[in-house]
């Protein structure tokens, strides 16, 4: 387990400096900073519970270790979060590479050769060594979190705040609660057993605020489209992975703290599953109450016909001329399609077809951009059209 924690981790930060190097949207680096903290928070929290379990040095090294990367994970979101109310500001692409990747090789080095003394009940250290400044380490990062939090929070006008109240709170709970162990370690010099489970149940809960504000109000502003035939066809093959991802995750974290799932619940758990999935398979019925409750809650058509006739109309209130007529259809279907590439022809069956628009060829009188009435693909499309 200590090795897949450490995977987790590493495979957290690498992630982070590939997106920095390859994507230069702000968006898009908001939407990974925001993502990667959704997945270190549950991470952390998952280690600080296995250290209640497994009370020993490599543990809590990796807890330490973890700590750091997570820090590094929560200056990167507030530092991100700065480009939401400043769009015109020019982002530093380069953050994770020039300034996460130091502090965690650091952070690995130092805490390998650390002198973490862990007891039956507590964890201490002594001053000046690798475990207390990287305490201070995270008792700064946290602080830096929660300026850059407060600020974010002044330049919202009030429907953003309305859309990011539930984040804001989430992640300043997080802070809090990080402040809170930060400053009892460096006072103490030692942490004990229950404030780990405590630690871990205060994560729980910020992490639970933000998940909510990030889906309640869509705050990854990502759209995916993915035809319902495709997900339909895919319903029993994905609940029935689920399912059985989830028993096997429970049955490998109950033996990771030495718990034995009990022999008649087991069976029932797989029982009930194979019952469910054979019952979706031979139920039409309830196939289409399914494929009702994902068209209605999870699927959102590519667009609405009633919005891109406004959007036209308001296109077309200042074209006079064939060309604005054309740039204003252009860019609807443009807006709407999804499409890089748009060709307009204009003209009639008898005297053929010119090129009106197109994007790459703005020469559009050349005879070599006109389709005659004569050619198979008018003949086509008048006696095979619908």
């Amino acid at each position: 387990m200590i090795i897949f924690f450490y995977s987790l981790n590493i495979l957290l930060l690498v992630a982070g400096i590939v997106v920095s190097i390859r994507i230069r949207s702000d968006d898009r680096n908001i939407s990974v900073a925001l993502l990667r903290s959704l997945v270190g928070l549950p991470l952390l929290a998952g280690e600080y519970i296995y250290l209640t379990y497994n009370f020993n040095s490599q543990t809590a090294q990796l807890v330490l270790f973890s700590e750091v990367i997570f820090a590094l994970l929560w200056i990167g979101l507030a530092h991100r979060l700065h480009y939401i109310t400043a769009p015109n500001t020019k982002a530093s692409h380069q953050y994770c590479l020039f300034f996460e990747l130091p502090f965690a090789l650091a952070a690995a080095y130092y805490l390998a050769f650390g002198s973490i003394q862990p007891s039956d009940s507590a964890i201490f250290f002594k001053q000046y060594t690798p475990e207390y400044f990287s305490t201070i380490f995270k008792l700064s990062a946290v602080l830096y979190a929660s300026w850059r939090l407060e600020q974010f929070w002044r330049r919202l006008n009030t429907a953003q705040r309305w859309e990011f109240k539930s984040l804001v709170i989430g992640c300043l709970f997080i802070s809090g609660s990080l402040l809170w162990s930060s400053s009892y370690q460096l006072t103490y010099l030692h942490f004990t057993h229950d404030h780990y489970l405590l630690l871990a149940a205060l994560l729980l809960s910020g992490w639970s605020l933000v998940l909510y504000g990030v889906l309640r109000h869509r705050l990854l502003n990502r759209k995916i489209s993915i035809s319902r035939k495709v997900i339909y066809a895919f319903v029993i093959p994905s609940i029935l992975t689920v399912y059985m991802l989830g028993f096997g995750f429970v049955s490998i974290g109950m033996n990771a703290f030495g718990l034995e799932l009990p022999y008649v619940l087991k069976w029932i758990f797989l029982v009930l599953g194979c019952v469910a999935i054979g019952v979706f398979s031979l139920s039409g019925r309830i196939r289409r109450r399914i494929h009702f409750f994902i068209s209605t809650h999870f699927y959102m058509d590519k667009y609405d016909y009633r919005n891109e006739w406004m959007s036209l109309s308001l296109e077309l209130q200042g074209a006079l001329t064939e060309r604005g007529v054309v740039s204003a259809l252009h860019h609807v279907l443009s807006e709407s399609l999804y499409t890089t590439q748009i060709l307009v022809w204009l003209g009639d069956p008898s005297r053929g077809y010119r090129l009106v628009d197109a994007p790459d060829n703005s020469d559009i009188e050349n005879d070599k951009n006109r389709i005659p009435a004569n050619d198979p693909l008018i003949y086509f499309i008048r006696n095979y059209s619908a």
